[in-house]
């Protein structure tokens, strides 16, 4: 069996905020990881490759679509 090589490890802190509990998978484009915040509050981080991204997957401002889908959902859930 192959063992898929990732970026992030075990116990590693993210910007002093961030601590990863483990890999969850490997995509085309991204990386999966559960993670939990200062909070002990579980989290779902997930880390692009723009260079593997196609040119469909940004916005016309060069951000990723994928997120600022994301962004309007949970805007959409705060309003209502």
């Amino acid at each position: 069996m192959n063992k898929v090589k990732q970026l992030l490890s075990k116990n590693q802190t993210i910007d002093n905020k961030y601590t990863i509990n483990f890999f969850l998978k490997k995509g085309s484009y991204a990386e999966t990881y559960r993670v939990q915040n200062e909070a002990k509050e579980t989290k779902f981080l997930k880390l692009f490759d723009f260079a593997k991204l196609h040119r469909t997957q940004f916005t016309e401002n060069g951000d990723i679509l994928e997120i600022e889908m994301l962004k309007q959902c949970r805007l959409v859930k705060a309003m209502s």
